[in-house]
């Protein structure tokens, strides 16, 4: 135990943690988790963990069978002894592969044992653990069948800062099906997450607002959050906080946004120019989050004005034209439901998609063509926004969509086809490209609304 210790205290410098592990300490650091008494067991434990943050030295432990040995500290060991057995699995539990050998090793009762009856440390750490080993779906099934969540509710409701911060981290891993979000909603999780916003913490605002952004994909939690007091304090964090407090509380958003009246609520208190600045300047997969979190308050009507009035259409175009997948896909379904508005629509055309929306329409994955089609239809109701479209070459893929078997992308299409038709320049150009012959055949189709569509298509073609 002494030599453990001693070594345990070099192991503090980054240098000797490589030092120890090369001179051969790691398998006879493993053979005293079994053999040694309980300090003995803890200071091993505990040096074991300081190396392990040293990735080669992370393969040498599992290699020698240290994960079988600190389960079974789990068990039968003192509380010094399962704190330090939890602590040093969850580092090792960063590695997935390690994951799958801290699985196989029957971790589940002795670990939510610790969480209801350790010490602060060894809840907190027991906590840590839960969260990552809860990322695989069998284990989340497992966690959720014992008294986890109920100890997990205690400890963000009580704990010391770090401790509330695992525990949240913990239920954002398990809040990732209805069945689970529903049960941690019910053991009370909700209040002491939201009060977790308001910690000094920055992790731990980040994994509360983490948490409750899976909790909030139901739709009853997304009410029982709101009345919680969150969206008041998740909208200050979208200035207040650094950039991963930032992302988490515009997820936590995104997941609020579809209800009709949180919606208001989000724009009343203030969130939308934050949203834009965070859309201009924040980082990529923030900037998609808030392109889809603007596309839901834009279901509003009073939010189409205020969002466009805040200066969206411009970033958003941006998005559509340079973004990833991600973001284009919503970056084009927000801007799709900010053109519902005349003067939105006008704004969209003078800020430049049109070539980004005909290159989606060609190449788009999923329904992004689709949704590429729908705000070519809604922008192309004037002369100038048709021509636009039908010099970027527009037509050719609307037509293609007319063959794709899919009933919506097939009405949307021809509505499309529909407007741009209406312009002499737009009936030679559809009329070039084939255009007819499928739409006749639209008339026999059986969906009403895409028959509709292609009528309305042919009798603006007939009108030449």
């Amino acid at each position: 135990a002494n030599a453990a210790g001693a070594l345990r205290c070099l192991a503090a410098n980054a240098e000797n943690k490589v030092s120890i592990a090369r001179a051969g300490a790691v398998e006879p650091l493993v053979e005293l988790l079994s053999t040694g008494n309980p300090e003995a067991q803890s200071q091993a434990a505990g040096l074991l963990r300081s190396l392990a943050v040293n990735t080669d030295n992370q393969n040498a432990i599992v290699r020698a069978g240290a994960v079988e040995t600190l389960t079974q500290i789990l068990r039968t060991g003192d509380v010094a002894g399962k704190t330090q057995a939890a602590w040093t699995l969850n580092v090792l539990a960063v590695d997935t592969n390690h994951k799958v050998v801290i699985e196989c090793a029957g971790w589940v009762e002795p670990l939510v044992q610790l969480l209801q009856t350790g010490d602060a440390a060894g809840e907190t750490h027991a906590a840590g653990l839960l969260g990552s080993l809860a990322m695989n779906s069998n284990n989340n099934k497992f966690i959720m069948c014992t008294g986890a969540v109920k100890a997990l509710v205690q400890l963000v409701t009580n704990g010391d800062e770090e401790g509330k911060t695992q525990a949240a981290r913990a239920f954002q891993s398990l809040a990732t099906n209805d069945e689970a979000q529903i049960k941690i909603a019910l053991a009370g999780a909700i209040k002491p997450l939201v009060e977790l916003l308001w910690c000094e913490d920055e992790e731990g605002k980040t994994q509360a607002a983490g948490a409750l952004s899976n909790l909030a994909v139901n739709d009853d939690n997304k009410i029982a959050i709101q009345q919680a007091g969150a969206v008041e304090q998740l909208v200050r964090l979208l200035e207040a906080g650094d950039a991963a407090v930032q992302t988490g509380a515009v997820r936590a958003l995104r997941s609020l946004a579809p209800n009709a009246d949180i919606q208001i609520l989000i724009a009343r208190s203030g969130a939308v120019e934050p949203l834009v600045r965070l859309l201009k300047s924040g980082e990529d997969k923030t900037k998609n989050l808030v392109a889809e979190t603007l596309r839901s308050l834009a279901c509003n009507p009073d939010n189409k004005i205020t969002i466009a009035r805040a200066g969206a259409v411009e970033p958003l175009v941006r998005l559509l034209r340079a973004g990833d997948t991600e973001g284009q896909t919503h970056a084009v379904r927000a801007l799709r439901s900010l053109a519902t508005n005349t003067a939105n629509k006008i704004a969209i055309y003078h800020a430049g998609p049109i070539e980004a929306i005909v290159e989606l329409l060609r190449t788009g994955a999923g329904n992004v063509k689709l949704v590429a089609a729908w705000l070519l239809q809604s922008l192309a109701f004037n002369h100038e926004c048709k021509t636009a479209f039908l010099l970027a070459g527009a037509v050719q893929p609307l037509v293609n969509m007319l063959d794709s078997g899919d009933a919506e992308a097939v009405s949307v299409a021809a509505g499309a086809i529909w407007n741009l038709s209406e312009s002499d320049d737009g009936k030679i150009a559809i009329a070039r490209t084939g255009a007819v012959k499928p739409l006749v055949q639209l008339l026999w189709n059986e969906d009403v609304d895409g028959k509709t569509q292609a009528a309305g298509a042919l009798w603006a073609l007939a009108g030449n």
